[in-house]
């Protein structure tokens, strides 16, 4: 069951879980309120070490993080960038950092940062990555690559580029290489590279050499996600493994290494003496002519990117959070500051204690008690969150049926214990749209009800925190226009 395809899905996408929080000293009719970005840092971008602090670009914008027992300073819409969804962060070679989010190149300063839109047609365009180049910048975008210029009226775009050879024409641009003067972009649609030496040449097709898959078809796709230089020569990360590219007077040859690895990679770093790949369940190191595979414990995922900062390892997931190995190598360990379980927020209620409780799409159920979220496994992706006269939060899931927080326990009513009902060619799979109380009784909408009746009716007097024997305690209503049937 896609729950994409529900019209009724209401999907609020934490370009903030916004809460509008009113100060406490604020009353009805005050001329101001204060908002605050209540927003997640799980799903790490980027991950860079500037001047000893961890700095994270997330799609809840950025974590700079010095102490691995502390939460780390947090920097979103509110705070200068214009928006939560950040893809990168960099040091320029005077200090400066610059950042790239949704539409914006940002000069980030703590306090006075300064944003410069990037748009197309009246609609931003997503950015998703930054290389420094002296007085310039080159941004990849979602359409091509951009040259930027710092000095030049404080900051402004110089030009743009959007045809590389014989790719298809405005691919996403995913990462930029520098190497001497020469420009090397990992796009959607192949490998390119060119000098730099006059920006304006780089309009012209035939100013690039490209790699794509027409031409190496050993490549098995044209998305090429990173691209870095190690021991003399270039690697690159694709959604089919890790290649090499050799080249001479003869031609160009892409070698997958390791040999075995053709599965979707989602970073390269070089550390030394020794590049750092990430991919699918695990992460690899090659060095000496070997590999190795350091991480082995404590993953909740596929790790995304990382880091180590001379003392252990940092890594990021898509989705998952921040992990550490401090505490024994090769075994990581979550870094629990960064917010609730994710962005993509279904539902939101406060009761009069002000505890929020949100429902995700794609994670947990959570309350942020203090400046803690704690998480209620509900199963299943929420789809609506609602408060009884008590304060208890109700759960609405597509899949799960209907949960209910009360004294810190999750307590599930479905098809065995209620008048929940699943769909019809799964009827354990009880997908509840839409939830709603008057004070009395709750009212659940039940979609594809297997016995047609789609609206469950509990009394909530007679539903305690065990679901046991509360059979009784739920109706059902069945619509005129189907009683007939």
């Amino acid at each position: 069951m896609d729950r994409q395809k529900s019209s009724g899905l209401k999907r609020y996408f934490l370009f903030c879980l916004t809460a509008s929080l009113i100060a406490l000293s604020g009353l009805p009719g005050a001329a101001e309120a204060e908002w605050k970005t209540i927003t997640s840092f799980k799903d790490v971008r980027r991950m860079r070490f500037i001047n000893d602090t961890l700095w994270v670009a997330t799609s809840g914008g950025i974590l700079a993080v010095t102490d691995v027992d502390s939460p780390g300073r947090k920097f979103d819409n509110l705070d200068g960038l214009g928006t939560t969804d950040i893809t990168d962060i960099i040091e320029d070679a005077d200090g400066q950092k610059w950042v790239t989010g949704f539409g914006r190149l940002i000069k980030f300063t703590e306090g006075n940062s300064k944003q410069f839109l990037f748009e197309k047609d009246n609609s931003l365009l997503p950015l998703h990555c930054v290389v420094d180049d002296g007085d310039n910048l080159w941004v990849g975008a979602e359409i091509g690559l951009v040259l930027f210029s710092k000095t030049i009226d404080g900051g402004q775009i110089q030009d743009s580029y959007h045809q590389f050879g014989n790719l298809n024409p405005n691919p996403i641009v995913n990462d930029i290489l520098l190497v001497g003067d020469t420009i090397w972009i990992a796009t959607s649609s192949g490998l390119a590279v060119s000098e730099k030496t006059n920006p304006a040449r780089l309009k012209s097709p035939a100013a690039w050499t490209v790699f794509g898959i027409d031409n190496y078809p050993e490549l098995g796709t044209e998305d090429i996600r990173r691209v870095v230089w190690f021991e003399g020569a270039l690697y690159i990360a694709t959604a089919k493994g890790m290649f090499r590219l050799d080249r001479s007077a003869g031609g160009a040859t892409f070698t997958r290494t390791p040999s075995w690895l053709g599965t979707w990679l989602t970073d390269l770093k070089v550390e030394n003496d020794t590049l750092f790949f990430y991919y699918r369940y695990a992460m690899g190191a090659f060095a000496d002519s070997r590999f190795s595979y350091p991480l082995h414990e404590g993953l909740p995922s596929s790790p995304y990117t990382g880091l180590n900062n001379g003392a252990f390892r940092w890594v990021g997931f898509s989705g998952e959070g921040i992990y550490h190995d401090r505490d024994s190598a090769g075994v990581v360990v979550e870094y629990p500051y960064t917010g609730p379980p994710g962005n993509n927020v279904s539902g939101i209620a406060v009761n009069a204690t002000r505890l929020i409780t949100a429902g995700f799409t794609e994670q947990k159920a959570a309350q942020y008690v203090g400046e803690t979220w704690i998480g209620y496994d509900v199963h299943s992706s929420t789809m609506e969150v609602v408060l009884d006269c008590s304060g208890n939060a109700w759960v609405a899931t597509w899949g799960s049926g209907v949960w209910v927080i009360e004294e810190d326990t999750a307590v599930n009513y479905d098809e065995t214990n209620s008048s929940l009902r699943g769909i019809d060619s799964d009827p354990g799979y009880v997908v509840v749209r839409g939830l709603a109380t008057d004070g009395r009784y709750l009212y659940a909408a039940c979609y594809r009800a297997i016995n047609r009746y789609p609206i469950a009716i509990g009394d909530l007097d007679n539903l305690t925190a065990s679901p046991a024997g509360t059979r009784l305690a739920w109706m059902t209503v069945l619509p005129a226009s189907l009683s007939t049937r």
